[in-house]
């Protein structure tokens, strides 16, 4: 088979392509045990090998053509931001004022101390983290599926393997390498490795991100104080997560029985703050008490303590409305 039957091109005319890129392809295509060659419309030119191209060999392996950047990717996560209330000059200053801290990780026991390095950011070149909403979704059964919601923020994280890839490459042998030898071995390993390494980054990033600027209301109840703060310090040892409320100290029933003989309704509907409840179920007035619940107090401070949280204001009740029974 000659070279330009190994090569299949995915770019249309209108589609600009640099010749250079085309001729690094043509000379990938030629080396020894080269099957298969596709040049994407991105294809542009490297500094040995094009990038945009993908190459399929058998029997020896060209770590130059895989590049200095093992494991580069793109991936998508999900938020809980809504898009409509999202204001981006509020993030953009607290990210000026403090970078995202990266979390705490369990490093995995086969990878050397090396490699804990740079791990949880992006680096620079053409990497980068952006929160990012839909537009338009052209597939609404598929999207449906895959619990894409627009009207929330997603996050895209755009990064490799930072300066360990091209140190990989550095290292390695010049010239195509026997899989089954000691250095294509070695090679491989340390490739899937950095591969490993990238997800495990990208998820980091992610993680360090939207801990860095995502205030939160831990709630009070009916009648109590809530709390509006934020992510303190590094966020593994509470794996991200924080109280969402008060708590309940005492059940539904055993709320009602102790509660229905020492307080009317009416009593109920107007809180020690000063604040009205409106509810028109008897029962779940009772049942949601704010004497049903935890100290707010004592749970916000214990979090405080712990560093996992900064107080970044309180928040005062002045009407809560509460559901009626279902089918009301």
């Amino acid at each position: 088979m000659n070279t330009q039957d190994k090569i299949v091109f995915f770019h249309s005319a209108s589609t600009w392509m640099e010749g250079r890129a085309v001729e690094q392809l043509k000379r990938a295509a030629e080396l020894p045990g080269m099957i298969a060659a596709a040049g994407m419309p991105d294809l542009h030119p490297g500094l040995s090998a094009p990038v945009g191209a993908a190459l399929l060999s058998e029997g020896v392996i060209y770590p130059e053509l895989a590049g200095g950047d093992v494991g580069c990717g793109i991936a998508l996560f999900r938020t809980g931001l809504a898009a409509g209330k999202f204001k981006a000059a509020k993030l953009e200053r607290r990210l000026l004022a403090h970078l995202p801290e990266t979390p705490e990780y369990e490093f995995p026991a086969q990878w050397p101390a090396w490699l804990r390095r740079d791990l949880g950011t992006a680096g620079r070149g053409n990497h980068f983290v952006e929160l990012t909403g839909f537009e338009e979704v052209r597939d609404p059964v598929r999207a449906e599926t895959l619990g894409i919601d627009r009207r929330n923020l997603w996050l895209l994280v755009h990064s490799g393997s930072r300066g360990h890839g091209q140190a990989l490459l550095e290292r390695t042998p010049k010239g195509g390498l026997v899989p089954e030898s000691e250095p294509g071995r070695k090679y491989l390993a340390a490739h899937d490795r950095l591969l490993e390494w990238a997800k495990l980054n990208r998820r980091l990033i992610a993680a360090g991100f939207l801990a860095a600027g995502a205030p939160f209301v831990i709630a009070g109840s009916r009648g109590t104080f809530s709390y509006l703060v934020e992510p303190a310090g590094e966020q593994s040892r509470n794996l991200w997560s924080a109280a969402h409320g008060a708590g309940r100290k005492w059940n539904r029933q055993g709320t009602r029985s102790r509660l229905e003989t020492r307080f009317k309704p009416e009593n109920l509907k107007r809180t020690r703050l000063g604040s009205v409840v409106v509810c028109s179920d008897r029962q779940l007035l009772y049942e949601e008490a704010p004497e049903a619940y935890k100290n707010i107090e004592t749970v916000v401070d214990d979090l405080a303590a712990a560093g996992v949280i900064r107080v970044i204001g309180v928040l005062r009740p002045v009407l809560t409305w509460k559901s009626p029974k279902e089918g009301e």
